[in-house]
């Protein structure tokens, strides 16, 4: 994984991909048979804090593990348009059919998908679909934003749909205002644990490591991964709600509102609409870091 990022790192698109009007994404697909490392899965379990009740199911977002690889050699070629380094992922929406065992081998595939235009820049898909047995068990969908100049992006937003959080948090307000949100446990995190999670996961962005590395990239100190911090949210409350879950059916979509300095403290919340968050709070004042939904009963 390190010279995959030290290959993003150098990797610049042809400034005639950006200067075009007409922005697409390369037809760009990967695909792995993988066979499930048991021993790393373990370490993220913990690391997670999956339920041991889970048995031999999978964590759903350990499919974004095992296909960060992929995603990343998708965007260090031509004719990728932007600078893979920099990037930052504003969602993710996890299609659970059922739960993946966690041996064995399994079928992982990825692909780009759709461009939005949005505020602060241009979002575009990644989309991952894991298989096992035959079986289509997972299917996922990154959002990553790329940065970019108010004059392009004035330019892009007349051909492109925009990014909106009701693409993917459709049953819910994502307000707290709106939607009243009860703590239910807190999930803390320490200056390490960016490089903690880096070490099971594989994901070395610098921004998740040490202050220092972060402030290349304008934070001024690291910040969490958003996949660790879904996955301790999932985790806690697949352990409420277990019956339902374990058995695949629903849908994990989640918002990423704003980054998580480390090292933070954070509480857990769910509302009566079927949402939960993961907010701080400083004083009087809370802020909320992500927002999602868990819909369950999906065809």
């Amino acid at each position: 994984m390190l010279n995959l990022y030290a290959k993003a790192a150098l990797y610049s698109p042809s400034k005639a991909l950006l200067a075009n009007s007409e922005l697409f994404l390369p037809d760009a697909k990967s695909r792995r048979s993988i066979t499930l490392d048991v021993i790393n899965i373990n370490k993220y379990n913990k690391l997670v804090a999956w339920d041991k009740s889970a048995g031999s199911l999978l964590h759903p977002n350990y499919i974004q593990v095992l296909s960060l690889p992929m995603q990343l050699e998708m965007m260090i070629r031509p004719p990728f348009p932007f600078k893979a380094m920099g990037l930052v992922h504003i969602a993710n929406s996890i299609q659970v059919n059922s739960l993946p065992v966690a041996y064995g081998d399994i079928d992982i595939s990825t692909r780009f998908g759709n461009l939005y235009h949005h505020r602060r820049g241009i979002v575009f898909e990644v989309i991952t679909e894991a298989v096992q047995e035959g079986e289509a068990c997972v299917y996922a969908v990154s959002y990553y934003l790329a940065r970019m100049g108010i004059n392009a992006l004035n330019e892009y937003a007349v051909t492109l749909p925009a990014f909106n959080e009701s693409l993917l948090l459709s049953t819910i307000e994502t307000t707290q205002e709106t939607v009243p949100y009860n703590g239910i446990s807190d999930i803390n995190f320490s200056h390490d644990a960016g490089r903690e999670y880096a070490k099971v996961s594989g994901d070395y962005n610098p921004i998740h490591l040490w202050p220092l590395t972060a402030a290349i990239f304008g934070f001024k100190r690291a910040i969490i991964h958003g996949m660790y911090s879904k996955a301790l949210a999932f985790s806690k409350l697949y352990y409420l709600d277990r019956k339902t879950l374990s058995s695949g059916g629903f849908s994990l979509n989640t918002v990423f509102k704003a980054p998580i300095s480390l090292p933070q403290n954070t509480s857990l919340q769910t509302n009566t609409k079927g949402g939960f968050c993961l907010s701080s709070f400083n004083k009087d004042k809370s802020r909320q870091h992500i927002v999602g939904e868990i819909v369950t009963n999906i065809s």
